[in-house]
């Protein structure tokens, strides 16, 4: 099987990525391994984009955003992200989709007020690859790993739900898999979100910079009967949230209400929550007035297994967003010759901390550039299609048993480790002891052998996501300093003489060991 570009990501940047080369007239294979769209985090978004315009300037964003980045965002990412926001709304427009303008924020317009704007945005994305005669798309394909041949990326190598190998030769990858949230016990991520694309790229020899990062956000839905999404503003008026016995918890910590505590004091919030969760954490929306009911996000709400209107609901803090990811370009392309990266992958707009809105217009502008420098690339000549050597078969193995309950064990238990270890707060004991225990799970995992295609799949799920925890906690261990979204309770401030710097994580697969450096951060001319 062949292409010009192959994308692995169906989300809203590999999307944006997929109409953007086929509109230069690339082949483009588009693939996933779940449905088109629906599986990414962009189905779960509050359709919310930053926006630079006549009343909120390029300057004024590049600003704020390295505000709240804590001033070690990569300058001239953020730069190039300011100046493209318009041309990438214009290719959106283009492609049928609406947005509602303010000076600084757009907003997806829906034509389905059924859905949720995550939820209709990743459907409308879903309808444009498929109606594309240039890209082909193929789902339910897990791709494992980047093929390598003289120095270059030749194209990927995976498997689909029938076990069957899949190998794409093509002049161009775009990894487009998003973050890592879902290896947290409690995150607002897809499940299957576990850090594929950081380690593919990291084994291809691309360093990993910033992942000691990691966003929360305070109010997760914890109940057994309800999605893990977050909780979308607007807050109605009247909203409480409280402890098990009923205690005001925002009262408890010295912070307003809730709407201003997630605009000013997110942070803040989800560590004061995150060291509260054994009291147990409600949202109270009981004696909220019933025309809040027929409004968005709450009108969506009551089509859950739960009643609102009579008991307090269970939250807590989740894992939100990487912060980190692999250097591109402004084309999108990675250091890597034939391999480009958009979305959440990709490092450098967020510095310590992402603004609110900054995910999806960071997809946008991210997809479009990859999908053009991708095409770009592709055109200058195709390789030809390649051998490759096949995976041994299951049947050809002795003694294979199923090792589905084994896995999901360690998936558990590296959920567990990670909100322990690599969470909201951390320490240098904590950090420690979680390098020991990912050592540990890590020596399971060699032992096991998946046979069925849902085991292959679980089994590279568990070692991304081993992976990118101790990629997580190898530079976590390092930064003695707190910032932005890294918080360390043995080092509580923030440092600008010794820490204004970016950390940066490249692997060695011989001895499967990170080796770390720190850079100085750029500064804002």
């Amino acid at each position: 099987m062949q292409a010009d570009v192959i994308i692995v990501g169906s989300g809203l940047a590999g999307s944006v990525a997929a109409l953007a080369a086929a509109a230069k007239g690339a082949k483009v294979i588009l693939v996933d391994r779940g449905p088109i769209g629906l599986g990414s985090n962009t189905a779960m978004a509050d359709g919310i984009f930053t926006n630079v315009s006549s009343r909120y300037n390029a300057n004024a964003y590049v600003k704020d955003t390295i505000n709240i980045g804590k001033d070690i965002n990569e300058v001239s990412r953020v730069h190039a992200i300011s100046t493209s926001v318009s041309s990438a709304f214009e290719f959106l427009e283009s492609q049928g989709f609406e947005f509602i303008s303010t000076s600084d924020v757009r907003v997806i317009k829906q034509h389905d007020a059924s859905l949720m704007k995550g939820n209709y945005l990743a459907r409308m994305l879903a309808k444009r690859v498929t109606q594309s005669k240039k890209i082909r798309i193929l789902k339910g394909c897990y791709i494992r790993n980047l093929i390598e041949v003289d120095g270059r990326v030749d194209g990927v190598r995976g498997f689909d739900n029938q076990g069957n190998d899949v190998f794409v030769s093509s002049a161009s990858v775009i990894l487009a898999t998003g973050g890592a949230g879902a290896i947290y016990q409690r995150n607002d991520n897809q499940k299957n979100i576990m850090g594929q694309g950081y380690r593919m790229a990291a084994m291809a020899g691309l360093g990993l910079w910033d992942m000691e990062f990691v966003q929360f956000y305070p109010l997760v839905f914890n109940e057994p009967s309800l999605p893990s999404i977050l909780v979308y503003s607007p807050y109605p008026e009247g909203l409480r949230l409280v402890d098990g016995k009923g205690a005001d918890l925002l009262k408890e910590a010295g912070l307003p209400g809730i709407t201003e505590a997630i605009k000013f004091s997110r942070d803040e919030l989800s560590r004061f929550l995150y060291q509260r969760i054994d009291r147990g954490i409600f949202l109270d929306f009981t004696g909220i007035d019933d025309r809040f009911w027929k409004q968005a996000p709450m009108k969506h709400y009551v089509k859950f297994l739960f009643n609102f209107k009579e008991k307090p609901v269970k939250v807590s803090p989740g894992a939100h967003f990487f912060m980190g990811g692999v250097k591109v370009d402004e084309n999108g392309a990675t250091s890597l010759p034939g391999l480009f990266a958009c979305g959440e992958l990709v490092w450098g707009l967020h510095g310590a901390n992402r603004r609110g809105g900054n995910a999806l217009t960071e997809c946008v502008v991210s997809g479009l550039a990859a999908g053009n420098g991708a095409s770009s690339l592709a055109n200058q000549g195709f390789l030809p299609n390649r051998e490759f050597p096949r995976d041994k078969q299951v049947s050809e193995i002795k003694n294979a048993s199923s090792s589905l309950s084994e896995l999901s064990r360690l998936r558990a238990s590296l959920q567990n480790l990670s909100w322990l270890r690599a969470g909201i707060v951390r320490s240098d004991s904590d950090i420690r002891h979680g390098l020991d225990e990912a050592r540990h799970i890590g020596n399971k995992l060699e032992n096991i052998l998946p046979v069925t295609p849902r085991e292959r799949k679980l089994a590279c799920d568990v070692s991304s996501a081993l992976f990118v925890i101790r990629a997580i906690l190898t530079a976590s261990l390092a930064r003695t300093e707190s910032r932005g979204a890294f918080f360390r309770e043995d080092y509580p401030n923030e440092n600008n003489e010794a820490w204004r710097c970016n950390s940066c994580l490249v692997y060695d697969k011989d001895g499967d060991e990170f080796s770390l450096s720190h850079h100085p951060a750029d500064r804002m001319c």
